[in-house]
């Protein structure tokens, strides 16, 4: 375990704020979230050293999957068709960016390479990089070019990229501010960078508390908001094309799992049990309500959707 300063301006004082509920079975030490006395910015403190996280991922991490997957190789074309409407319905960002994507891209963290393997189908040069060997190698059997390793680990000239994703990526790095300063060097002028991660001040977060799925210790090692991420961006040197926030429908059954655990209503046990806040049906139901409160309430959907730039000059 080690304890860091804050990635945004190195202050070392920071105030207790969360112990979130982990709901990772067998991983039975307590991580805590604090947040920088200056600028405000929600971190995980102490965490794991960076040399210990290939292990923990391999143990403990999985990821939930989008249930219409894009690769381009296995999903019907009238799935194709779909996913574009079912994005749109349920608050989910990739068809976008999958529109916006062009000329050479890198993906950081692109586990097995749906994205990639979407993104060649449709003309662009990709290379991933991730953490896991076994997504590297479900990359290359799909003939996808791909590195084991971290952002440190990539070894390209500068301007090599007219498009960089993070998809539920930077809430992992150790220093988002440097991974960001390296990506702006492997950028294009013009070039853009798309981010998508959990919002630490939506409306969800506030009402799950704790129990909020997305917090994800100790993986998760930033939280950010829309005001820490504007932060992060400038000083990074980008200039913020969009910045939004949006609530995708998937991810609100497991924090339901999570404050179901914490729960003493029998009513509230009976309904988990039932499965039901994981059907297609339910999903369908809330989705209109997540539209709604999007609207109402903006700045403070489930997830950051951001669109950056690099400076032509």
């Amino acid at each position: 375990m080690v304890r860091v300063a804050c990635d945004l301006c190195g202050e070392q004082t920071a105030r207790p704020c969360l112990t979130p509920a982990t709901g990772i079975p067998g991983l039975q030490t307590t991580f805590s979230i604090v947040q920088c006395a200056a600028c405000g910015l929600l971190y995980t403190c102490p965490r794991p050293a960076q040399a210990c996280m290939p292990r923990l991922y391999s143990s403990y991490y999985t990821t939930q999957a989008d249930p219409l997957p894009v690769s381009a190789r296995q999903t019907s074309s009238l799935r194709q068709r779909l996913r574009p409407l079912w994005h749109r319905y349920c608050g989910q960002y990739l068809t976008e960016v999958i529109g916006k994507a062009r000329g050479a891209v890198l993906e950081i963290g692109c586990g097995t390479g749906d994205l990639l393997e979407e993104l060649a189908a449709r003309g662009c040069r990709v290379h991933g990089v991730d953490i896991n060997p076994v997504s590297v190698r479900a990359c290359r059997q799909k003939g996808l070019p791909a590195t084991v390793g971290e952002l440190d680990d990539l070894v390209f000239p500068a301007d090599s990229f007219d498009t960089v994703i993070l998809w539920h990526v930077v809430e992992h790095l150790p220093s988002p501010r440097a991974a960001l300063e390296k990506i702006r060097r492997l950028l294009r002028p013009g070039g853009r960078l798309f981010l998508y991660c959990p919002n630490a001040g939506s409306y969800l977060a506030s009402l799950f508390g704790a129990c909020w799925y997305a917090w994800q210790l100790p993986f998760h090692f930033y939280h950010f908001t829309p005001a820490t991420m504007r932060r992060l961006a400038q000083q990074a040197g980008f200039s913020v094309v969009r910045l939004r926030t949006i609530t995708p429908e998937y991810l609100v059954a497991y924090s339901l799992d999570l404050w179901g655990r914490s729960s003493k209503r029998r009513m509230v046990a009976t309904f988990l049990r039932s499965g039901l806040h994981r059907t297609l049906l339910f999903r369908l139901a809330i989705s209109p309500l997540f539209r709604l409160l999007d609207w109402w309430r903006r700045g403070q959907g489930e997830c950051l959707q951001v669109e950056l730039m690099k400076p032509e000059a």
